[in-house]
């Protein structure tokens, strides 16, 4: 019989309180949203990329050769352990746009497209194959040139040509990143005849047949293949041997996407938090209710079963609303992630079964948990307890602690001082809700200070290059006739030659073979020449000497090397006086290690004096890749100055594969950054969220245990304005505390996410920054979500009668 009231009550109880279970309900479908979000993200993410990737059957290594005639192939197919083999080649050329500017093409000639089984390209729009005479373009390449189906383009070749060529097409490539500073295209080998290329097939790309994803397995194949190519009478330059059926950024992702997890898990738990807090005060004041319910023979389990069947179908409305919200922007996140960030295509967003179960179990256990605490110890009241509650304490926490110190304080009435100790009535709540503000505080404020970290990291990366613009030209050129012809553009200060190519380490037997991935961008080691004298670098040294200093005092600057830190990861026991030994193409060097230097965003780099470099390539005066110091370093004048050089080395008839300034590094960077930092915002936003909804809690609770105080105040004199004036007051200093509080905790927080993302990204921990403007900006929140969320309250107090004051 006891049963219906009680459930009656229960349903009363969020009927007279529909702030505060509104405020549950918001809190915990915050929570839930943003770790639906992240555990989704994470789901559909790990599987989708490795999906993708490996749909294209991935090359288990790539050999550049001399040349790959059709009989060297199919010996090379029946050749034990090969599962395929196709041939490739590469030719950098230019598209000449209509607003006069020369965009990087990287055209990839492919042997047979109705045999592509390696490293797959797939059909979008238009022929497949493309016919002789006509090229498909990447997709995104096809939208960001705002070209179509039909349209010619003017292409300039490498030996200064210019051939127009159809497009007959589209195609997706999920192994090539969505273009920024060069576009990409597909084409036949009849097509590279026909633009007047006639160097054949250099590129050969294999997958084995036994443990293809056993990298030791696959280099043994390909080393075995090979020699029997060099006994054939071919010149094998190089291997390339990447992680096999590991796509370059998938460590990457995965680790940032576990991180952004771990933080929405937090998020989830400090809305718990405040579901306890608000429990708390809704118990607070219905003490006298639970007394009268014991009186009348209820037990302690029955009422605190009660509240937690309360806390229970709070949690799962609450759930119901959060994960599907939740479940859906996981999804757009992903697929903004798969196709701007990676090129790829989201094949599905279904994600496991565990998810949901997951999401439910997160969303309706974690608040329960955290509200058996207030539940327990307001039910475990005795009724004579319960009963002569009159909403204060006898002791308060500030008596003992703070009591004298906030006396102290200028400018503070009686009427103030008051408020302030109330901020300590009731130790738990206080820390609670402390805990809430502060942990939001100091995830809002490490995010800014990691883009800021990061910006930093990547303006001293920019400092230790000195130079505005990097030019790569087709092939090398005479370094005197490009310096001249740059040298004479109006703004132009400095122009430096240099060379670098890709380096192994020797292997006795000949072979240059490099763990890295076919575009040598990642894991690749190369050597550089530095020019004499150059003025365009200037590292930190770990240990050591660099070069020109070794070559002043030693008289010779020949056979040796600097190697930079990210050069260690290839002879990570290497030190300053040791001989290394480099392979380049079919030669080999033994060079001294007279220095380590700190690089920051560069890859392995051996640097070398320009003679070494010429005994270890053959070339001297012929170089490709030129540095520019202009007189202006604004971005305006960077690309004005940029198009010039352009202009006028095609009237040289020499051809620029890639122009790269400085803001275009930056963008490209800060681009993939940005959508990072912004994911780590969103979490703190809705941390933010949480600890605001928090306080304005904590602030209900504190004003309904002072309603007889309150009275007291209205009854020798106070103005409704003074109350209003105490209570907000005393939400700011909670506020400011929670500021102090979280201040402390971003310091080691800022530290470790900086640490660790620019050892994932960037090998090197970015430096611990304190952004002003975020702790400026989270104080203007944390106040403002102050005053907004004791504004209601603090209105309901001062609206008391000093009757309805006393008959509390």
């Amino acid at each position: 019989m006891l049963l219906k009231p009680r459930w009656m009550k229960l349903a009363r109880d969020a009927q007279l309180m529909p702030g505060r279970t509104a405020m549950m309900i918001l809190a915990i479908a915050a929570g839930v949203f943003g770790l639906a979000t992240m555990l989704v993200s994470y789901t559909i993410l790990t599987r989708e990329i490795r999906q993708n990737y490996l749909a294209t059957n991935p090359a288990s290594a790539t050999l550049r050769i001399d040349n790959i005639d059709a009989q060297l192939m199919q010996s090379i197919r029946n050749f034990p352990g090969i599962a395929a083999a196709q041939a490739s080649a590469k030719v950098d050329a230019g598209i000449q746009l209509a607003d006069g500017r020369l965009q990087a093409l990287n055209l990839m000639i492919v042997d047979d497209f109705k045999e592509l089984h390696i490293n797959s390209i797939f059909p979008e729009t238009g022929a497949w194959p493309p016919p002789p005479d006509t090229l498909l373009l990447e997709k995104d390449s096809l939208k960001k040139l705002k070209l179509k189906t039909g349209d010619v383009l003017q292409l300039k070749m490498a030996d200064g040509s210019q051939r127009q060529i159809t497009v007959s097409g589209s195609a997706h490539d999920p192994g090539v990143p969505v273009p920024s500073m060069s576009a990409f295209a597909y084409a036949t080998p009849d097509t590279m005849v026909a633009l007047g290329i006639r160097d054949g097939m250099h590129d050969l790309k294999i997958t084995v047949r036994n443990n293809p994803f056993d990298i030791d397995a696959i280099e043994q194949l390909a080393s075995s293949l090979a020699l029997w190519i060099q006994q054939q009478g071919h010149v094998v330059e190089r291997i390339r041997i990447p992680p096999p059926g590991e796509h370059p950024h998938q460590l990457i992702m995965t680790s940032i996407l576990g991180m952004l997890l771990v933080f929405s898990g937090i998020a989830l738990v400090l809305s718990a938090v405040l579901t306890a807090t608000i429990i708390e005060s809704m118990l607070a004041q219905q003490v006298r209710q639970i007394g009268v319910m014991k009186t009348i023979g209820a037990r302690t389990s029955q009422i605190a079963t009660l509240y937690l069947s309360l806390v229970l179908i709070l949690a799962l409305l609450a759930t119901c609303i959060g994960a599907p919200a939740g479940l859906a922007a996981g999804r757009a996140f992903s697929q903004q992630i798969l196709v701007s960030v990676l090129n790829f295509n989201m094949n599905s967003g279904a994600v496991p079964d565990y998810v949901y179960l997951v999401l439910i179990m997160a969303g309706v256990l974690v608040p329960l948990c955290m509200a058996v605490v207030p539940i327990s110890r307001a039910c475990n009241v005795s009724a004579h307890t319960a009963m002569t509650d009159f909403g204060s304490k006898q002791k308060y926490f500030a008596e003992k602690a703070f009591g004298k110190w906030l006396s102290h304080l200028p400018g503070l009435d009686r009427g103030m001082l008051m408020s302030l100790r109330n901020s300590f009535r009731s130790q738990g709540r206080l820390m609670l809700t402390l805990a809430l503000l502060a942990t939001a505080g100091a995830m809002f404020i490490s995010s800014l200070n990691v883009r800021k970290a990061s910006q930093e990291h990547l303006a001293e990366a920019a400092a230790e290059r000195h130079y505005d613009l990097e030019i790569h030209l087709s092939k090398p050129a005479d370094k005197n006739k490009i310096i001249r012809t740059i040298g004479t553009i109006s703004g132009v200060n400095l122009v430096e030659a240099w060379s670098s190519s890709s380096v192994a380490r020797h292997r006795p037997d000949g072979l240059n073979i490099e763990r890295t991935y076919p575009d040598g961008g990642h894991g690749s080691l190369n050597v550089t020449a530095i020019p004499d004298g150059s003025k365009l670098i200037n590292l930190t040294m770990q240990s050591g000497q660099w070069l020109s200093e070794i070559k002043s005092s030693a008289g010779n600057g020949l056979d040796t090397v600097v190697l930079n830190n990210k050069a260690l990861e290839s002879f990570p026991k290497v030190r300053v006086g040791d001989t290394i030994t480099l392979g380049v193409r079919d030669k080999t060097a033994s060079l001294r290690v007279v220095g380590i230097a700190r690089q920051k965003m560069t890859g392995a780099m051996a640097y070398v004096s320009p003679a070494t470099y010429a005994k270890l390539t053959d070339q001297s005066e012929l170089y490709r890749s030129f540095r520019v110091v202009m007189d202006q370093h604004d971005p305006k004048t960077i690309d004005a100055i940029t198009k010039q050089i352009e202009a006028a080395l095609s009237r040289q008839e020499i051809r620029i594969s890639v122009s790269i300034t400085e803001n275009m590094l930056r963008q490209e960077v800060d681009d993939h950054f940005d959508l990072l930092v912004n994911a780590l915002l969103f979490i703190s936003i809705l941390m933010a969220l949480v600890g605001v909804l928090g306080l304005g809690s904590s602030m209900s609770s504190n004003v309904a245990e002072r309603t007889r105080e309150f009275g007291v105040m209205r009854s020798i004199g106070a103005s409704p304005g003074v109350v209003i004036r105490n209570v907000i007051a005393e939400a700011l200093f909670i506020a400011l505390m929670s500021f102090g509080i979280a201040v402390a905790m971003a310091l080691p927080l800022s530290a470790g996410i900086s640490a660790f993302l620019g050892n994932l990204l960037f090998d090197e921990a970015f430096p611990l920054v304190i952004s002003q403007k975020s702790l400026w900006i989270w104080l203007f929140i944390v106040t403002s979500g102050a005053v907004l969320a004791s504004a209601y309250p603090a209105w309901k107090a001062s609206r008391l009668s000093i009757r309805a004051s006393f008959a509390h």
